[in-house]
């Protein structure tokens, strides 16, 4: 459960400079997969998350390569929809585990806090989306209107407080989950 915790931190918290990585997402969802299949002994689905994890942890690899040494250039449709879909495998991932943590909480019979999780995942997917459209009404109508940008500002900073939340809530159930495992 740990190192499904330190994935998140490396995701969320990945940034660039110039186009290269300096906490490369890959090793977040190496850190998710690892911890994935040390649950799958306890719940199945796990398993699931270990398969999508592994694939994104590739993919993520193979795009953190290409821009540290290659540097093939996709063009800027097929980055948008790169992106948007790799945006999507995560919150998949992201909701997998959600439900897996909750036959993980039914089968100890202990409650990790997953029940706050979902509503900050819904929060996340709608200002992600409002997001990547208000960027997209930006770019396209490049206007100079006030509200747009302040808009974005406002969704940048709500987007940070949901993700330190779902961090947080995270973080509990490890420990929660780590203060079963040594009472045993």
């Amino acid at each position: 459960m740990a190192q499904i915790f330190w994935g998140y931190l490396v995701i969320l918290l990945s940034f660039k400079i110039n186009s290269i990585e300096l906490l490369p997402e890959f090793l977040g969802y190496f850190f998710i997969m690892k911890g994935a299949i040390f649950l799958s002994n306890k719940v199945n689905k796990f398993a699931d998350v270990k398969t999508w994890a592994a694939g994104l942890s590739i993919i993520h690899l193979v795009l953190f390569v290409n821009s540290l040494f290659i540097g093939f250039y996709l063009g800027s449709t097929i980055s948008y929809t790169v992106s948007v879909l790799l945006q999507g495998a995560f919150f998949y991932v992201t909701y997998l585990i959600i439900i897996a943590m909750k036959d993980l909480e039914l089968s100890i019979g202990q409650t990790l806090c997953i029940d706050r999780l979902l509503p900050y995942f819904k929060i996340m997917i709608a200002v992600y989306v409002t997001l990547e459209f208000t960027n997209e009404a930006l770019v396209r109508i490049f206007s100079s209107f006030v509200i747009l940008p302040m808009l974005v500002l406002i969704l940048i900073v709500a987007k940070f407080l949901y993700i330190m939340l779902f961090i947080i809530t995270l973080y509990k159930a490890n420990v929660i989950y780590e203060s079963y495992i040594k009472s045993l």
